[in-house]
């Protein structure tokens, strides 16, 4: 099993896009993550430097199996999320 992070800042007019998507559909295995008060470690073990930024991890061992950064559209993050899982977010 996966958890995808979806790392966003308020002030980031992409993140906003995103957002906006994602609060449509409903996905059990999305963890939203404001990238300004979560911890500094979190951010780090991710090496987020760019936003948006998307972290498909494993559930159990919390490894990072892949990362997305700053995709160009919702599409981008569709397709990338079911080559990566086999899974659609519903886009």
């Amino acid at each position: 099993m996966c958890v995808l992070y979806f790392f966003h800042t308020s002030w980031c007019g992409k993140c906003k896009e995103f957002d906006k998507k994602l609060s449509d559909i409903h996905c059990p295995y999305l963890v939203d993550v404001d990238a300004e008060t979560c911890s500094e470690a979190l951010v780090n073990k991710y090496k987020i430097s760019m936003l948006p930024t998307f972290v498909l991890v494993e559930k159990e061992t919390d490894k990072m199996i892949y990362k997305l950064e700053q995709p160009s559209s919702f599409e981008e993050l569709c397709d990338w999320f079911k080559l990566k899982t086999g899974k659609e977010l519903k886009c």
